[in-house]
């Protein structure tokens, strides 16, 4: 499937919603106001409006139901990130303790690799070897297979990948 076609529907949805996501968050004070709450890491006078993942999610989740087969991964993708958006507003809202935040993290990433998302390889792109991380597997209830540091592996870059973007 060619790439850029769902990438650029996102891009035009998640820019033609974000007024619309910006007025919700003024109408439903997910605000960030320095005058009303401060904070050293504000570089900003006036009030900002939050709440901006929304947007970047209605464009995602918009495009994936026009171009991509709901598969049971795709499913675990799309529900995880709906765990992060119902947390981030939030947190938009009040500030959520950062433990919870971490622990919803995790509760995203789990779904995600549960549903079946995983590495079970990384290649050496200096000598071209491989490194198999799906040899090691359990099964569980006779009709879900683990494999062990395909899933773990896995379960880190994704919250590695979610906190690199939160700092």
């Amino acid at each position: 499937m060619n790439i850029i076609i769902p990438f650029l529907c996102s891009t035009v949805v998640t820019w033609l919603i974000t007024p619309l996501v910006i007025r919700w968050a003024h109408l439903n004070r997910l605000v960030d106001d320095p005058k009303a709450r401060y904070h050293p890491a504000h570089t900003h006078r006036g009030i900002v409006p939050r709440a901006g993942g929304l947007a970047i999610f209605i464009g995602f989740l918009l495009c994936i139901a026009i171009f991509i087969p709901i598969t049971k991964g795709i499913a675990g993708i799309v529900l995880g990130s709906l765990v992060l958006i119902i947390i981030g507003l939030l947190d938009d809202r009040q500030d959520i303790n950062p433990y919870i935040r971490i622990a919803t993290n995790a509760l995203a990433a789990t779904i995600v690799v549960a549903t079946g998302i995983g590495i079970p390889y990384i290649t050496n792109p200096l000598s071209g070897g491989i490194l198999h991380l799906d040899t090691v597997h359990l099964t569980i209830f006779s009709t879900h297979t683990v494999y062990l540091w395909a899933d773990l592996f896995a379960f880190l870059w994704i919250m590695w990948t979610m906190n690199i973007v939160g700092w």
